[in-house]
């Protein structure tokens, strides 16, 4: 390559090749710098879209999770009704045939006897799909008739709790001496289902006076307490 001379012919032509490799390089750069730029917008825009978009999406599942806990609640709250008035109905028949053996057999027979006639009356029957039977228990706390549990008719239990230190037997007693003779009381028991776990139970019991005993039966409850206690048993 010959080498460059200086004059006035190559000087114009060098400082104009310069000038334009320059302005060809500052070109270069402001492009990858505007192009870096919008793409760094670009990915903020993104970012920014994305958190306005998860945070509608966690809204939006924060109402459908309300609304389904309001709904299993409002659920849970109906089955409760529908099942204490159906406790209240077993009851109410099982006091009914007390009563009626009471009256008709008390003045023609001991009352150990009578006593027996009622337990054993009331002994077999079963409801709720067999989950279902009767109890008696007295205001000591002595079990008086406990069909699925029969060796332990006789023995007095006042300090029987479930497995969160509730006291069952104090809690039933208590419900027979409310004003009226009768009330629920919610605890935990066994199930037939799962006789080794412990489950919610709702039972009524009604108070006795011949006797005085307490009369009930209960069933295990199928919504949790709170469905948080919200989305947690029988004797």
């Amino acid at each position: 390559m010959p080498p460059l001379i200086a004059n006035e012919k190559n000087v114009p032509r060098a400082h104009l090749i310069g000038t334009l490799v320059i302005v060809l390089l500052i070109t270069i750069g402001l492009g990858a710098f505007f192009s870096w730029q919008q793409l760094v917008e670009q990915q903020a825009a993104l970012e920014r879209l994305e958190l306005v978009v998860t945070e509608k999406l966690k809204a939006r599942l924060r109402g459908e999770m309300d609304s389904a806990i309001s709904f299993l609640e409002y659920t849970r709250l109906r089955t409760e009704d529908v099942l204490k008035r159906s406790l209240v109905e077993q009851v109410d028949s099982a006091f009914q045939i007390a009563e009626a053996i009471h009256v008709r057999e008390s003045a023609r027979r001991p009352a150990a006897e009578v006593k027996r006639l009622i337990v054993e009356a009331l002994r077999p029957v079963r409801f709720y799909d067999g989950r279902g039977y009767y109890f008696i228990d007295d205001m000591s706390g002595q079990f008086i008739l406990l069909p699925t549990a029969p060796q332990l008719e006789g023995q007095t239990l006042l300090d029987n709790r479930d497995d969160t230190g509730y006291f069952i037997m104090r809690g039933l007693i208590d419900a027979a001496r409310k004003p009226r003779g009768e009330g629920f009381a919610t605890y935990r028991w066994y199930s037939p289902d799962n006789p080794k776990q412990m489950t919610e139970k709702l039972s009524y019991v009604r108070y006795f006076e011949p006797y005085g005993w307490l009369l009930g039966t209960g069933d295990y409850q199928r919504w949790p307490r709170a469905v948080g206690q919200k989305f947690g048993f029988l004797k």
